[in-house]
């Protein structure tokens, strides 16, 4: 990184497209008098506007969490791979491309935010994530692809009417994962809840995807909502008193 231009803690280089420069935040500096560990970000260097994170720019990097600006349209391939001490993390609106692996093996990451204007969520991007426990803001998605939340700490997800296709083990070994609300039928690979032994469907009324939920042997979820919900909640009492 010593090639690169420094703001703060970030490395970052200039990037120029369609005669129009900007910055690329490139990698963060933690060797420093004090530990960041909620570095935030800024929307401007050197007057120019902060449009893209690297590849690979903060994987490993010891951060809880981190803020970044609306400026932002790309965040690249494992940006923030293997961040093990991340807990949380929202992707601005005005992201429109997120790379795979974006926030793959990131142990105690429990929540996410996605960006409005990101329709996939990209192969491997959540794989790993033990703790991840809510995903929020995705009712625009259309794909969710391969892995994307393969061995996460899900317990209940809700598969968005714009939905277009579930890919395969998008949602594989998720032991957690009790309950998938879904309205609608998109294009789902048969593999996409492999090894999720726990997961029932919760379909309402839609008899389509009732049919599909027992040609591969998923049960269905035939309560409502809050009282899965309140039994999560007694779960986790039952838990806390042991």
């Amino acid at each position: 990184m010593t090639s690169d231009k420094k703001f703060q803690c970030f490395y970052y280089e200039i990037e120029k497209e369609d005669k129009e420069q900007y910055v690329k935040i490139v990698g963060l500096d933690e060797l420093v008098d004090e530990p960041i560990s909620s570095p935030v970000v800024p929307a401007y260097i050197e007057n120019l506007p902060v449009k893209a994170i690297e590849d690979c720019a903060f994987n490993y990097a010891k951060i809880t969490s981190i803020q970044m600006p609306e400026t932002l349209v790309k965040i690249g391939h494992y940006a923030f791979f293997c961040c093990h001490q991340l807990k949380e993390i929202s992707f601005p609106n005005s992201v429109n491309f997120v790379g795979l692996h974006v926030c793959g093996v990131c142990d105690s990451l429990q929540s996410v935010k996605w960006s409005s204007s990101a329709f996939t969520i990209p192969k491997n991007a959540f794989c790993s994530c033990h703790s991840l426990k809510t995903v929020s803001n995705i009712e625009h998605v259309k794909t969710i692809d391969s892995n994307a939340f393969r061995k996460t700490g899900l317990e209940l997800f809700k598969i968005p009417k714009s939905a277009l296709k579930i890919s395969g083990c998008s949602f594989a070994e998720c032991n957690d994962l009790k309950l998938i609300k879904m309205t609608h039928l998109p294009y789902i690979d048969k593999k996409a809840f492999m090894d999720s032994n726990n997961v029932k469907i919760m379909c309402g009324t839609n008899h389509y995807v009732a049919e599909w939920a027992k040609l591969c042997n998923i049960p269905i979820y035939e309560s409502k909502l809050d009282d899965f919900l309140n039994s999560v909640v007694c779960d986790k009492k039952k838990e806390g008193e042991r």
